[in-house]
């Protein structure tokens, strides 16, 4: 703005229109620079310049020192552009440095009006420019230096923020895990307490039957104690394995077949083949496949092998594409009558009761012994219920 009274004091009223134009449009843009309007008004703010520099240099010539305001351009595209938009920087810069070339080339012409002013004008134009280009770029260092202070002021305060929210963030991880350890130690703890409790059952069964003389009483004791034994057994592997939600079947099978072989005694020497493949069952449907386990090789032990010196009894489990389990429990005894099968027998009713309940579906066949057959929608409810 004070150009403009230089230049009108030289009465050159050509550059007072074009000193006051330039600065009228520099504001605009930087207006609309401060309203987001962003890719416009930093494009236009340069070409502003640009043109401003090259308007003025063409009338007053290089000895003018209107090139001085070009020192400005790495400030100023400082100011306007961020570092990671490098591709507008360079061009940016590139296109100051042809503007530089061009007044520089510009003192060839014929058409400045340089000569036209006295030395000491000229002089004194380039000494107000050469000060009030030192004084923008001493401006403008002087805002960035104070951003930049700002901007380190408040990175140290967001790192405080940040530390004490990682803090505090990992006091809550450390009670979170305490709590799970507690929670972890509690559920071990009650798992335990259910299997020493049924084994107490168990015991307390036994020394019950002990006490009998009549053997249909003895066995119907007999099958409940290994009733209790089959969950039992799914609460001490859960202690063990520290895993309170799924347990390995093929280990509970291993333990199961070794104690059920030797809790009936039997003249046939029976043999059983597992076919078990390793998967990790939730404890609800392990618990209903455990009875159901126990009910129908408790059933081929008493009832299958009458009268031969071998039996076999075979047991299975796979997992069907991760949607269901087939399980089965065949022998090759006498099988089983279809009126047997449908009576209302306290084993069949557990069985088909336990089915039921986890959404499952049943399906028997009597050739050459009986063969069961259970699928079970891993996911139990009734979007997967079995029809």
């Amino acid at each position: 703005m004070p150009s403009i009274f230089i230049f009108l004091y030289l009465q050159i009223h050509v550059l007072v229109i074009a000193n006051t134009l330039v600065a009228l449009l520099f504001l605009f843009f930087v207006y609309l620079n401060k309203k987001k309007y962003f890719k416009f008004s930093r494009t236009a703010i340069i070409l502003t310049t640009n043109i401003g520099v090259l308007f003025f240099s063409f009338y007053l010539g290089y000895e003018s020192g209107i090139y001085l305001y070009l020192f400005l351009s790495p400030l100023l595209i400082y100011l306007l552009f961020d570092f990671n938009e490098k591709k507008y920087i360079f061009s940016f810069l590139l296109l100051y440095l042809i503007t530089f070339l061009l007044i520089y080339f510009i003192q060839k012409t014929p058409f400045t009006i340089s000569e036209k002013l006295s030395p000491s004008s000229i002089k004194f134009i380039y000494s107000f420019n050469f000060c009030s280009a030192f004084v923008l770029c001493f401006g403008l260092i002087t805002y960035f230096a104070n951003n930049n202070d700002k901007y380190i002021i408040n990175l140290i305060k967001h790192q405080q923020v940040l530390e004490e929210e990682v803090d505090l963030r990992n006091k809550s991880e450390d009670l979170l895990r305490k709590s799970l350890n507690e929670r972890g130690v509690l559920l071990s703890e009650v798992h335990h307490r259910v299997k020493n409790n049924l084994a107490i059952i168990s015991a307390l069964i036994n020394m019950q039957i002990g006490s009998l003389k009549d053997e249909k009483d003895k066995d119907i004791f007999e099958e409940t104690k290994n009733r209790i034994y089959a969950m039992a057994l799914i609460h001490n592997l859960l202690y063990q394995n520290k895993s309170f939600a799924k347990i390995d079947f093929v280990q509970y099978v291993d333990k199961f077949c070794v104690n059920i072989v030797k809790s009936y005694r039997s003249e046939t020497i029976i043999v059983i083949d597992q076919q078990v493949e390793a998967v990790e069952i939730d404890i609800e449907t392990a618990t209903s496949l455990a009875l159901i386990f126990n009910e129908l090789i408790t059933n081929s032990i008493k009832h299958a092998f009458k009268n031969m010196e071998k039996g076999q009894i075979t047991i299975g489990l796979e997992n069907n594409e991760n949607k269901f389990y087939k399980f089965w429990v065949n022998d090759n005894g006498v099988g089983i009558d279809e009126k047997t099968l449908g009576s209302n027998t306290m084993g069949m009713e557990i069985v088909k009761s336990l089915v039921e309940q986890i959404d499952g579906k049943m399906e028997y066949s009597n050739n050459n012994g009986s063969h069961f057959t259970i699928i079970i929608p891993i996911v139990s409810g009734s979007k997967n219920k079995i029809n």
